[in-house]
Formats: C-alpha cells, sequence, structure tokens
C-alpha cells in the first residue's frame, strides 16, 4: 500500500507524502495500543471484581449451610457465640485460598475491619489446635467446597502446620 500510494505521488511531493503517511500509520498504531490496553484493564476489573466475590459467596453460603445460620446474621453485627464463629471459620477459610485476598479486602466483603479478620483467624487456629471436634467441622466444610470446586489444598496444609494441644 505504501509503495503504491509513493508511485502515484510527483517527485517533488514524496517527502511531504512519505511523512505524512508515517503520521497516520503512527496514529493509527498508537489508537491501536491504547484500545488493546483499555480492553485489557476491563478485562482485568471484570476478573478482580467477579472472582473474590463468587469464591468468598460461595465460603459464606457453605460455612453458613453446614452450621445451618442464615448468611444475612454472619453479615450483620450479631456478636452471638455461633454466628462469630462462623463468620470466623469464613475468615479463615478466605484468607488462605490460592488466590490471595487481603485482609482489608475479605473484611469488607463482611463489613468487618481487617484486624478483626487477623483476630477470627487466629481464634479460627486456636480452635483447631485444642477441639477435635470443631477440626472434624473443618474438615468437613473444607471437603464439601473442594467438591463445589474450589481449591483448598493450602488449607490442608495450614491445618498440617497448626500444633495440635492435647
Amino acid at each position: 500500500l505504501f509503495r503504491s500510494i509513493m508511485e502515484c505521488v510527483t517527485p517533488d511531493k514524496r517527502g511531504y507524502v512519505h511523512q505524512r503517511l508515517i503520521d497516520l500509520f503512527e496514529t493509527i498504531i498508537q489508537q491501536q495500543v491504547d484500545e488493546i490496553k483499555i480492553q485489557l484493564e476491563e478485562k482485568e476489573a471484570k476478573v478482580t471484581e467477579t472472582h473474590p466475590k463468587d469464591s468468598l459467596l460461595l465460603i459464606k453460603e457453605q460455612v453458613c449451610k453446614y452450621y445451618h445460620i442464615p448468611v444475612s446474621d454472619i453479615m450483620g453485627r450479631n456478636r452471638v457465640a455461633e454466628i462469630n464463629l462462623t463468620r470466623q471459620l469464613c475468615f479463615w477459610i478466605s484468607r488462605y485460598l490460592p488466590d490471595y485476598f487481603s485482609l482489608t479486602l475479605i473484611g469488607s466483603y463482611y463489613n468487618r475491619d481487617h484486624a478483626t479478620v487477623i483476630n477470627g483467624v487466629k481464634r479460627i487456629e486456636s480452635l483447631y489446635s485444642v477441639d477435635p471436634n470443631f477440626r472434624h467441622d473443618l474438615e468437613n466444610i473444607l471437603l464439601l467446597l473442594q467438591r463445589k470446586g474450589m481449591d483448598v489444598s493450602d488449607h490442608f496444609k495450614m491445618m498440617s502446620r497448626i500444633k495440635i494441644l492435647k
């Protein structure tokens, strides 16, 4: 295309046409690069926006279902022991997903701050180390999530690192 255009131009105008064509091609290329960048940013935004919600929603639903607690209870300000434990278990499971979620993101998902998430994670690990019934419940919940397609291998690794007290 470039050569055919240059052949049609008189020799005295070739320099000018040559520069204008180069400018035109650079503009077209830059517009395409900008469009690709926008598409990539939109795609990344969709992935980071939907994926955490999907994983966290599945965790919340399955843990609540296991303990027969309405999802609305763990999202509210209720501090009854069973509801707190269920919420903290959701924190712990969310914390060790292969797709790392920050403590702030987990906390904001459950209408809490990051310090509450840290406290909940520590409480679950401490309870796991002393309560065999809780260990059994946690393993069952993780197996349930695994059957739903969630990768929980990191959770089992984490559980193996927790020292069991007798």
